[in-house]
């Protein structure tokens, strides 16, 4: 439609997808391109607070977005985001919804390994990542619960197509040891790292 010759596409497409990392246009579910500024989004990253809300840091100087927990729920905190303002909360904040994740911040996650019945997660060291990971069943590894455990992220965080939230899930990739070993710190700073 605009002419691209064949010696052309690889390039061309190379460039569509720098300019999609960087926020300057989207594809929608029929992927056809979108320019974000004209649909007044605001590309930028999630800065992820331990309460649970975060807040989108814009590329450009306009001022940062609040984001409640249940946007928090599609995201990890450092992910790339396109936002769009959506009004402002009852403190005066102007307050943002994701519309689109760009790219994500997040393939590993530090935590310590726990067990509720049937289920195992991993609640992570990092006090900006509030959502606990699920692992999955084939998954474990040799971790037992109150272990310090590398949890490669297999599923990110968000929701589904009914607005149901999608929690992120991985499989152990490595144990580091008991939360009170000596020495443990220093492997968790590690690999957060």
């Amino acid at each position: 439609a605009v002419g691209i010759r064949r010696s052309e596409r690889e390039a061309f497409s190379r460039r569509l997808g720098a300019m999609e990392r960087a926020g300057q246009i989207l594809r929608n579910r029929k992927g056809t391109i979108l320019v974000a500024q004209k649909l007044n989004l605001i590309p930028g990253h999630v800065d992820a607070h331990p309460d649970g809300y975060g807040f989108l840091i814009p590329d450009k100087g306009e001022g940062d977005l609040y984001l409640n927990a249940r946007e928090m729920r599609k995201v990890l905190h450092g992910d790339r985001v396109m936002g769009r303002q959506s009004g402002v909360d009852r403190r005066g904040r102007m307050e943002g919804t994701i519309v689109e994740v760009i790219a994500r911040a997040n393939t590993r996650v530090v935590g310590r390994f726990r067990r509720e019945g049937a289920y195992a997660f991993v609640t992570a060291s990092n006090r900006r990542i509030t959502q606990d990971v699920l692992v999955e069943s084939d998954g474990l590894g040799a971790a037992k619960p109150g272990q310090v455990v590398t949890l490669e992220l297999t599923a990110q965080p968000g929701v589904d197509q009914h607005e149901a939230y999608v929690p992120p899930r991985g499989r152990v990739g490595e144990v580091l040891g008991n939360a009170t070993d000596p020495g443990v710190e220093v492997e968790i700073a590690l690999r957060k790292h």
